[in-house]
C-alpha cells in the first residue's frame, strides 16, 4: 500500500459544514482559537489572514487556499490595520453563509473545518507548519477543482454539503503535504521527509506494505541498499524515531483503528499487526498507548450503545 494512502486511512476526520463569506469594502474579522484544523480559499478578491504566533500574515488571492493546523486565533481582513469585529457570532446568526460589509461584495471566501483524533493529530502536526499557503499558480487544476467545489456547495445550502467538504479537506491536505515535500525553502519533516528520500522511502513503503512481517534493521537496510548503521542513522534523522520504534507505533495505530471498529477481537488484531502472541501484543499496545487493548475498545462500545 502507498504509505501516504495508508497514513490517510488512519486519519479519523470529524468533518463540518462549509462556510462562506461574501464581503466588500473595508473589513476585518477576528476568530477565536479552537480544536479544529481550518481550511479555506479565496474564490474571488483578496484578503490578509493573520494567525496569532505566526511570523507574518499571508496575502490570499483568488484561487489560493490555506490551512491553519494548530487551532490558533486568527484574523481575516482587507487591511490588517483596521479594528476587528468578532466573526464567530456573524456565522452563527447567518448560519455559516455570511454577507458582510457596506458595499457590494468584491471578495468571496469559502472555508471548512475538521478535527482529528489524538493519533491522527500527532501524525499531521509532526509534518505540517502552523499555517500553509497554497498558491494558485503552484497548485494547478487539482486545487482549483477543489475550490470550485467549495464555491458551488456554499452558494446555497445543499444536501450532502458536509460530505463534499470532507473530500475537499482531504484534497487540500494532500496538496499541502505535496507542497511541503517539494519545497526547497521548508524541508519536509518526519514521515513526510522519509517518504521523499529515495532509499529510506523505499524501506518505509515496505514497512507499510508488509506491516505484519518480522522486520529487522538489517532487513530494512538491505532493502534500502545501505549499511545497517548508516540506514539506522539516516532513518532517525528523518523521522525522529529508530526504524523498529517507528514500526511499533505504526502497528499500534493500525491496531487502534481495527479495535475501534469492533469487528475483530484482540487476538485477530494482534495477528494482523505481526504478533503471534496476544499477550505480547497487549504488552506492546499498553506500552505505546498507555492502556490495554480491551480497555481501549470499551469507550467505543459504550458510545455506540448510547
Amino acid at each position: 500500500m502507498d504509505p501516504l494512502l495508508q497514513i490517510f486511512s488512519l486519519l479519523k476526520v470529524d468533518h463540518r459544514h462549509p462556510a462562506r463569506l461574501d464581503t466588500g469594502g473595508d473589513w476585518a474579522l477576528h476568530f477565536p482559537g479552537s480544536s479544529h484544523v481550518r481550511f479555506g480559499a479565496a474564490v474571488r478578491g483578496a484578503c490578509w489572514p493573520s494567525v496569532e504566533g505566526a511570523p507574518e500574515p499571508i496575502h490570499l488571492q483568488a484561487g489560493d487556499g490555506y490551512l491553519l493546523t494548530r487551532g490558533q486565533p486568527y484574523t481575516m481582513a482587507s487591511d490588517l490595520k483596521l479594528p476587528t469585529e468578532e466573526g464567530a457570532p456573524l456565522f452563527r446568526q447567518q448560519r455559516s453563509l455570511v454577507r458582510y460589509g457596506q458595499t457590494e461584495p468584491d471578495t468571496s471566501l469559502v472555508a471548512g473545518r475538521f478535527t482529528f483524533d489524538e493519533l491522527s493529530s500527532e501524525l499531521l502536526l509532526q509534518v505540517l507548519p502552523s499555517i500553509v499557503h497554497l498558491r494558485a499558480e503552484g497548485e494547478g487544476s487539482v486545487l482549483q477543482a477543489a475550490i470550485h467545489m467549495l464555491d458551488h456547495e456554499t452558494r446555497e445550502r445543499r444536501l450532502g454539503a458536509s460530505l463534499v467538504t470532507h473530500h475537499v479537506a482531504q484534497i487540500m491536505l494532500v496538496q499541502s503535504l505535496r507542497q511541503i515535500a517539494a519545497s526547497p525553502d521548508r524541508p519536509a519533516m518526519g514521515w513526510l521527509a522519509a517518504l521523499a528520500d529515495p532509499r529510506i522511502g523505499a524501506a518505509l513503503q515496505l514497512m507499510h506494505e508488509q506491516i505484519d512481517r518480522r522486520w529487522t534493521v538489517n532487513d530494512l537496510a538491505r532493502e534500502a541498499g545501505m549499511s545497517r548503521s548508516i540506514f539506522a542513522l539516516r532513518f532517525k534523522q528523518l523521522t525522529g524515531s529508530a526504524p523498529l520504534d517507528y514500526l511499533l507505533r505504526l502497528r499500534m495505530r493500525m491496531a487502534c483503528q481495527a479495535l475501534q471498529t469492533g469487528e475483530r477481537n484482540v487476538a485477530e488484531v494482534a495477528y494482523e499487526a505481526g504478533y503471534h502472541s496476544e499477550s505480547a501484543f497487549s504488552n506492546a499496545f499498553k506500552r505505546v498507548m498507555g492502556v490495554p487493548p480491551k480497555t481501549f475498545r470499551a469507550p467505543r462500545r459504550h458510545n455506540e450503545a448510547a
